[in-house]
This record gives C-alpha cells, sequence and structure tokens, in this order.
C-alpha cells in the first residue's frame, strides 16, 4: 500500500466532487461516513451507499472516476489537461441517474481508490460481491478503505466551501 497514491487519488476524487451539483453533499458524506466506516467497516458503509444511492449509481459513477484517471494517467500531466479531465468527469456524474448521487459518489471514490491501489482486484459491478468477498476477510482493503476515506475526509473539508 502507498499511501502518496492513497492521497493521490483521493485528492482526485475531491477535485471531481467539488465540481459536481452534489459538492457541499458529498463534503457532508465523506465526514460522517468516515466515522461510518471506522466504527462499522467498509462491508457496513457500502451497503449504506448503496442503499442511498443505488449499486448501478456507485459503479458508473466509479466508471467515469477510472475513465478520466486512466486519461490522466496516458498522458503527459498538466494543470489544464487535469482542470479539463476533472471538468468533463464532474459533466457526466451530473448526468448520472441516482437516488442520492453523493452517496454514490463516496462510495464510488472509495471503490475507485481500492481497485487502482490494488490492481490485482477485477472490478466488479456487483456490491454483493464487493461485501462477500473483498470487504469482509480482507485485511488490506480494510486498511486502504480507512485511509481513503481518511484522506476524503480531510480533502473535502479543505477544498469544498459549506
Amino acid at each position: 500500500m502507498n499511501l502518496q497514491d492513497i492521497i493521490r487519488l483521493s485528492a482526485y476524487c475531491v477535485k471531481i466532487a467539488k465540481k459536481t451539483d452534489v459538492a457541499k453533499e458529498f463534503r457532508q458524506r465523506a465526514r460522517s461516513l468516515f466515522e461510518t466506516l471506522v466504527y462499522q467497516g467498509l462491508t457496513y458503509t457500502l451497503a449504506y451507499c448503496g442503499g442511498k444511492a443505488l449499486e448501478n449509481c456507485i459503479f458508473s459513477i466509479c466508471k467515469e472516476l477510472r475513465e478520466g484517471f486512466d486519461k490522466l494517467s496516458k498522458a503527459s500531466f498538466t494543470s489544464d489537461l487535469e482542470e479539463q479531465v476533472t471538468t468533463e468527469v464532474a459533466s457526466k456524474i451530473e448526468h448520472i441517474k441516482c437516488d442520492d448521487r453523493s452517496y454514490g459518489l463516496y462510495g464510488a471514490s472509495l471503490i475507485f481508490i481500492i481497485t487502482t491501489i490494488l490492481r490485482n482486484i477485477k472490478f466488479e459491478e456487483k456490491l454483493d460481491k464487493w461485501i462477500y468477498e473483498y470487504s469482509i476477510q480482507n485485511k488490506i482493503i480494510q486498511r486502504i478503505a480507512y485511509e481513503a476515506a481518511k484522506w476524503l475526509k480531510f480533502f473535502a473539508e479543505a477544498k469544498i466551501p459549506t
């Protein structure tokens, strides 16, 4: 686990969240769901996000996060490109149908960070697979989720106004 990568990925997710119509709500989710993750675990947190946002919302957002990040990774990095890509991804996320997009964006951010750090985990679009196979017994995933949630909270509090 590389903490620098978790911090970089968390900052990327918050930059996108800040540009969406649910930025303030995402900030609230980052604050409250960090505590949920610490006390209840990743399994409960993902199930809760899925219950609020819908499973397909989480994974649709996760795909957009992944595609944007892949664009940035393949190109030579510039701040102009980052601005363009994060704005584009935020716009696409705003058009995804969700019951509560802020929960979807938070759950997607956690899954995106975990799958990017642990490249050996196949990206699955089934919340129950995440809950049963990945998050319950895997201590490495739990640790990455904790660090990701912590940094999502820090960046959301620092970059998204109330």
